[in-house]
């Protein structure tokens, strides 16, 4: 009999995740604050029909928690209390009924915790697994948390929390530490005040931020942790930070606005579980001065200066390196001089393992209405061209400079990387010379190109090749964003655009592509810029209506592009 109901246990437990709001998605129908509705609304009258369902009915329901109040209710004695007579201040929840505004009573404890309300707290924190949280000032008198901590001598909140994602943006209300479970898989700690504060406040700050105590609760305690997400520059001392080494499962860091030294370098080295790390590299922080070596680390985002992410870059050695993100973050006025060396670096250290690369700029890119010589992208990217095994190419520079896109470039990129699967090059103010036959190019050099990005085509020496030069088998591109501009608007031109381009590429996908016509000079939107997407979905819809005698799709240039010689 015993097999037998661990068998209809297992049942139920299935049974019941799939109403669970945080792991299914909405239908059409309705919206997702609905979904979520229905779902626990079902969930809590299944908990209420038979003692049998209760139980994982109850589990799937209190898995995940959008703030402490309704846990915390479950206890008679927690209420709000009365209003304040103070005078209200930026983000304290006010009472504007009956008179001038109150600061509203802080939620606590009116009176002692029977053990029978105790017991059944316990039994529902316990079923807590995902706390989302927003820390908000003046809400919950501290107390509280004091009186829990006494009754559960000093455990966690939740014993069986697996996932916490906390945000605050007070910097003088402390964050109690309880929140730490030694279960912890996952954490997120997102400080908005270090991004809100103003200047004119920081002889208010405390000394010590009130995230302290809990990030360095975290990693002493929570040593099963696999994912750590910091955000923002308030979360403590470094030394705070320097236990993370001891977290040997983690797979997932990211540090965000807050550089590491060299010292909390050397303890992620030492994680051999490490695959994902984002971090920033200041001027300020510590020099690494001696290699390091990252033995599974195969996704790397850094942010910082050019000089500063080549010298870091230099020192990481990661043989397991396949995805690298560059977020450069400076003005664009010796960018231009510092990318080529930059690259090298790259290039130098992880050209037998990297597959795919991002570069972004960010902050001012206009470099205040300066520009720059005209410069050829790929001179700028030359040292890139020296990694064949290059599948995911991702370019953005700033909008300062002037960039040169030629036909030749493309030809050197399409020889380069034959194995691509997505290029994206995003040119804000580019002179580009590239024409159709650059398409072409890439077409024949990259037989494995889904998903292309191409800032401009010059397209007043269009002539439609030869039939007998279109590929075989078709092309597989699906996802197509590109400016085109004829110098005049000429309907015909248009029309054979769109012809060759459903011949090249038959399989685009015309909900995520965008294809339009900008006028020279200036590179502004015509009015009639789409003529060219709405011919290509008139050739779609032709082809998808010729279906072979055993039902399936035939894929064949439409009977208008078939009469392009």
């Amino acid at each position: 009999m015993q097999p037998r109901l661990i068998e209809n246990d297992d049942v139920l437990h299935e049974v019941f995740r799939f109403l669970d709001p945080s792991a299914t998605e909405p239908t059409r129908c309705i919206g997702a604050q609905e979904h979520e509705n229905r779902c626990r609304t079902a969930l809590a009258r299944s908990a209420r029909a038979s003692k049998v369902i209760s139980e994982h009915a109850l589990n799937v329901l209190w898995r995940r928690s959008e703030g402490l109040l309704d846990i915390f209710s479950i206890l008679p004695p927690f209420k709000r209390g009365p209003p304040s007579a103070v005078e209200p201040s930026d983000g304290d929840d006010v009472d504007v009924h009956d008179g001038p505004p109150k600061v509203k009573g802080l939620w606590r404890f009116t009176d002692a915790i029977a053990p029978a309300d105790w017991g059944r707290y316990q039994t529902y924190a316990q079923r807590v697994r995902v706390l989302s949280l927003a820390w908000t000032p003046g809400k919950i008198d501290p107390s509280v948390f004091s009186e829990i901590s006494r009754l559960s001598d000093g455990g966690p909140l939740f014993p069986g929390l697996t996932e916490l994602d906390i945000q605050t943006y007070d910097p003088f209300e402390h964050i109690p530490s309880c929140l730490i479970s030694p279960s912890l898989r996952k954490l997120f700690i997102t400080d908005l005040g270090s991004v809100l504060d103003d200047d004119d406040d920081l002889d208010f700050h405390p000394p010590e931020s009130p995230l302290a105590d809990l990030v360095r609760v975290a990693f002493v305690k929570a040593r099963l942790l696999e994912e750590v997400t910091l955000t923002g520059s308030n979360v403590g001392p470094m030394e705070n930070l320097l236990a993370m080494a001891d977290c040997s499962r983690l797979r997932r860091v990211s540090v965000v606005d807050l550089a590491p030294d060299a010292r909390l370098l050397e303890g992620w080295s030492r994680i051999e579980s490490l695959g994902d790390l984002t971090l920033e590299v200041h001027p300020d922080s510590p020099v690494v001065t001696r290699p390091l070596e990252f033995a599974r680390l195969h996704c790397l985002t850094v942010r910082g200066n050019l000089k500063h992410l080549s010298n870091f870059l230099a020192q990481v050695f990661a043989p397991c390196l396949s995805y690298l993100r560059m977020e450069v973050q400076q003005l664009p006025s010796h960018g231009s001089e510092e990318l080529p060396g930059c690259l090298a670096t790259v290039s130098a250290q992880y050209s037998s393992t990297l597959r795919h690369f991002h570069l972004a700029f960010s902050g001012d890119g206009s470099g205040g209405g300066e520009q720059w010589p005209e410069m050829p992208l790929v001179y700028l990217i030359r040292p890139l061209l020296d990694m064949p095994l290059l599948q995911t190419v991702s370019i953005t520079p700033p909008r300062g400079w002037s960039i040169t896109l030629s036909d030749e470039g493309i030809h050197d990129i399409a020889v380069a990387w034959p194995s691509l699967v997505s290029l994206r090059i995003y040119l804000l103010n580019a002179n580009s010379t590239a024409t159709w036959e650059s398409l072409g190019e890439l077409a024949r050099g990259c037989t494995r190109l889904r998903t292309l990005a191409l800032p401009h085509l010059d397209l007043r020496t269009f002539v439609p090749p030869m039939v007998d030069k279109q590929l075989t088998p078709p092309h597989p591109l699906e996802v197509l964003t590109l400016d085109y501009s004829f110098g005049h608007n000429q309907v015909d031109d248009s029309h054979k655009f769109a012809q060759f381009l459903d011949r090249t590429f038959p399989n685009l996908d015309l909900g995520t592509s965008v294809i339009r016509r900008v006028d020279i000079p200036g590179g502004r939107r015509h009015p009639q810029g789409r003529e060219v997407m709405e011919l290509l979905r008139s050739f779609q819809q032709a082809r998808q209506r010729q279906v072979s005698p055993n039902g399936k799709l035939v894929m064949v240039p439409s009977p208008t592009a078939q009469t392009v010689q």
